[in-house]
Order: C-alpha cells, then structure tokens, then sequence
C-alpha cells in the first residue's frame, strides 16, 4: 500500500491523497479543496480496480458499494439524494 499527498498553493487548489496497493497505480484518488462559494468540496475518484467502497462522513455511510457496477446512493438506500 502506497499513500501520496500533495499540498495546495491557494484555497481552490486540490489537496489530494491517492491510496495503491503495491501493484499498479492508483486505486483511489481523494481531492478536497474550497470552491469559489467558500464550501469545502471532496471528490472521490475510482477507476476499473478500486471494487466496493464505503464512504462515510462523520458516522453516516454515503456511499457503500462498487462505483462502476452499483447505483446511484440514493438507489443503494432508498433515498432520494439531491
């Protein structure tokens, strides 16, 4: 397992944490950053490798399946998510 962070320069410039396995590249890349409204943003990037994933924030799980083959969390948990 490898983690690489990069730093920002400017508040709208990405921190990003990018997490492999020891083979291959990145499996999962998290950016976060504050957009021009002054919310913080995180975006979760996933590629073809990365299978099942759970993303919680706080103690609430939003996401909790495969990007590539499952639905949008709102059909994962009956919710409506917009």
């Amino acid at each position: 397992m490898s983690i690489i962070e990069t730093g920002r320069y400017a508040d709208d410039d990405p921190v990003t944490i990018e997490y492999s396995r020891d083979i291959g590249g990145p499996i999962v890349a998290v950016n976060v950053w504050v957009g021009h409204d002054g919310t913080t943003v995180v975006q979760v990037d996933t590629n073809s490798d990365t299978g099942r994933i759970r993303i919680n924030l706080n103690d609430s799980i939003l996401w909790d399946g495969n990007p590539d083959t499952d639905d949008s969390p709102g059909a994962n948990y009956g919710q409506s998510v917009n």
